[in-house]
């Protein structure tokens, strides 16, 4: 706020997917309830 003069909103840096039982079985995965990461910002 300082810096901005303002609240600015943050931001992840990540792309996401629900994972399918099938990706969870091909991970080895034991819960059902998974988000998949598939891209995440360099910097």
């Amino acid at each position: 706020m300082i810096q901005f003069g303002e609240v600015k909103r943050g931001q992840l840096g990540i792309k996401s997917t629900e994972m399918t039982a099938d990706m969870a079985k091909t991970f080895k995965f034991e819960f059902d309830n998974f988000l998949h990461v598939y891209w995440a910002a360099s910097e």
